[in-house]
């Protein structure tokens, strides 16, 4: 599998190389592939695919405030806040309906529950917008639901291309999560920003961005530092995915970043820095690193 990967990021001592970080990259714009790195390797989206998950209820959503929006598409820290934001979506007769798995918050916590669980904002979303649309709540994690089968729907529409072949396994939440080549995933990037007016994804997560995450975030601290032009989602196992609002790219600029051996999160970031730097945007990573020099490859740059 390692041959499906290009040289990302090292770090040196005195020119020595001790750290190599392989991974994968791709820049789509429109439909267009415009830069690559790696062998466009077939990867599980994971949860850089929920905006796309909950454009399957942007009119049963669409009168809800910006805050609960953005807990729907969250990968969220488990704060009481954010729990507080992910059960306000449903009517607390409604609440045992969830079926995250039982978890501790990302952010640390002796506590352990359902909401707890980073997914629980979207699960209640999906619950929500199930019973708006009169389909059943018991096996929404079922690949045979008509949430799932509408899911695969506005992935075609994202991707250009059909999903109905695509291998699905449970993902860590218990929904299920496709396989994607990464051109593909950067391909659904770029049609976020050329639709980006279409529903309340794209406002609600750049306008209300903690939400998505938590403080000290990568993609809630890339959209507060880009003001409403970036929509960024992180995945799990080294997943970043970018859509970008840029005049040079009118169809929708996307980006989606693979780390090969999984999350990393201090490259992914200096990664992602080079990356919104070659477009105009300011944002500060700071390096935790002082024994080695870091060095972001030029390559993952068209």
């Amino acid at each position: 599998m390692a041959s499906q990967f290009d040289i990302l990021f090292e770090r040196k001592r005195a020119n020595i190389a001790e750290i190599l970080v392989h991974g994968a990259l791709c820049w789509v714009h429109g439909d267009k592939v415009i830069h690559s790195l790696g062998d466009d390797p077939l990867i599980y989206g994971r949860s850089l695919m929920k905006p796309f998950q909950m454009k399957v209820f942007k009119d049963e959503l669409k009168d809800f405030t910006a805050e609960q929006q953005a807990i729907s598409i969250a990968s969220h820290s488990g704060t009481q806040k954010h729990i507080a934001m992910a059960q306000s979506l449903l009517k607390q007769s409604d609440w045992g309906k969830l079926q995250t798995p039982i978890s501790a918050a990302l952010g640390g916590s002796d506590e352990q529950s359902r909401w707890h669980h980073p997914c629980s904002g979207k699960h209640a979303g999906i619950i929500l917008g199930c019973m708006k649309k009169g389909w059943p709540t018991d096996n929404y994690l079922s690949q045979n639901h008509p949430y799932h089968k509408a899911y695969m729907s506005e992935l075609e529409y994202a991707m250009g291309l059909s999903q109905q072949s695509l291998i699905a396994c449970p993902d860590g939440c218990g929904l299920p999560t496709l396989g994607h080549h990464v051109s593909d995933l950067a391909r659904s990037f770029s049609y976020l920003a050329k639709t980006s007016d279409s529903d309340w994804i794209w406002s609600a997560m750049t306008k209300q961005p903690w939400f998505i995450g938590g403080d000290n975030r990568m993609d809630s601290d890339i959209m507060l530092a880009t003001q409403g032009k970036v929509l960024a989602k992180e995945g799990a196992d080294g997943l970043l995915g970018l859509a970008i609002k840029d005049e040079s790219y009118p169809e929708g600029l996307g980006v989606v970043l693979k780390v090969a051996h999984g999350r990393d999160e201090q490259t992914m970031k200096l990664i992602a820095q080079k990356i919104l730097a070659s477009l105009g945007f300011d944002w500060q990573v700071e390096e935790c690193n002082q024994e080695q020099v870091a060095y972001v490859s030029d390559s993952i740059l068209p």
